[in-house]
């Protein structure tokens, strides 16, 4: 029996006239039983476990990770991607062009460089 079956039931003897107590018992076993349909809509604790997880690797994953050899690769496809999409607003849409994009730029322009003299350091 499914949980949908067991709340239409449920339902069905509530409504046959029973003791109170009974009635409250039953409006229980119901609200429980919704709980768990909503739960497994949720996934399972594994699934659950493992989103969690990756969220967190996704959190710490910043540009100070530079160690991580993919950082710097991460880094300047960023830095080329923004420099694409500011010459295609000056050539299409001059318009929408913000100081945020120059200042995205900026930052990722400058986190490279400090992580290409770093290695640098490490190197000599």
């Amino acid at each position: 029996m499914t949980e949908k079956e067991a709340i239409r039931r449920l339902e069905m003897y509530r409504n046959w006239g029973f003791s109170q107590r009974l009635n409250e018992a039953v409006d229980t076993a119901i609200k429980a039983l919704k709980e768990i349909q909503e739960y497994r809509e949720l996934g399972t604790v594994e699934e659950c476990r493992e989103a969690m997880a990756n969220k967190k690797k996704c959190e710490k994953q910043w540009h100070n990770d530079m160690e991580n050899p993919l950082e710097p690769i991460k880094v300047y496809s960023a830095l080329k991607s923004e420099i694409l999409k500011l010459e295609l607003r000056i050539k299409n849409r001059p318009k929408d062009i913000s100081i945020l994009d120059y200042t995205v730029i900026a930052a990722l322009q400058k986190v490279l460089k400090n992580n290409l003299e770093g290695m640098e350091d490490e190197n000599t």
